[in-house]
């Protein structure tokens, strides 16, 4: 194919530097020469850096299987959440064999997030169940005596705290009173929501954390 100048179009030898017509100087980009080996090496790693790499939609699909059991059973065995993550990273392991293992730091990630999806999973669970008890088996007023109760026990945890301090015994009472009302369960159930779900997601983490060293382990020969 002949070459042409890039200024008067005229044609170029193709070794010229400079155009024979116009005196142009011409630039000249050679292409990158790709040798055999690196040209067959290439897709083998790409490859290999594929199949190390963690599938975050395949731990999202087994973190939503194993979030409903963990999530309705923790607020009644707490210690089920640490068990979550480290069966979530050994069935990972399992259906995508010969990936890299998984460090402290992903574990942890991947802990977390089974318990965010645990955290809701319990709290629309407790959430359904109250709501059952209450309108399907007709126990609101056992409800109501129970959460009365709790809410007794912290009134007199609260007085006991006030005469070590300077809360006085008005203040406790008025405590007492504002969560007995329907503004005051409300607050009662979110803070208690809000607790459990931190708890859920922290200790979720430190299993991830856990299931990733367990999984290290069994790794090696």
């Amino acid at each position: 194919m002949v070459a042409h100048c890039h200024r008067c179009s005229g044609a170029l030898e193709d070794d010229a530097s400079f155009c024979p017509h116009c005196a142009a100087p011409q630039l000249r980009v050679a292409p990158p020469e790709e040798t055999a080996e690196s040209a067959d090496a290439g897709p083998i790693h790409a490859f290999a850096r594929d199949r190390r790499a963690m599938d975050w939609r395949k731990v999202i699909q087994l973190a939503l299987l194993i979030a409903i059991p963990v999530g309705l059973i923790a607020p009644f065995f707490f210690p089920l959440v640490i068990a979550g993550p480290i069966i979530l990273i050994s069935l990972y392991q399992r259906r995508r064999p010969g990936t890299a293992s998984v460090d402290g730091k992903t574990g942890f990630r991947i802990g977390a997030l089974l318990g965010v999806l645990s955290a809701y999973v319990s709290a629309f669970g407790l959430a359904g169940w109250q709501i059952f008890e209450r309108y399907s088996l007709h126990q609101g007023s056992t409800l109501d005596a129970q959460f009365a109760m709790q809410v007794q026990q912290s009134a007199e945890a609260t007085q006991r705290m006030a005469q070590a301090n300077t809360m006085n015994a008005q203040q406790a009472r008025a405590m007492l009173a504002f969560f007995l009302s329907p503004d005051g369960r409300v607050t009662y159930t979110f803070f208690y929501t809000a607790v459990l779900a931190f708890g859920i997601v922290l200790l979720a983490g430190l299993g991830g954390m856990l299931g990733a060293r367990l999984a290290r382990r069994s790794a090696q020969p």
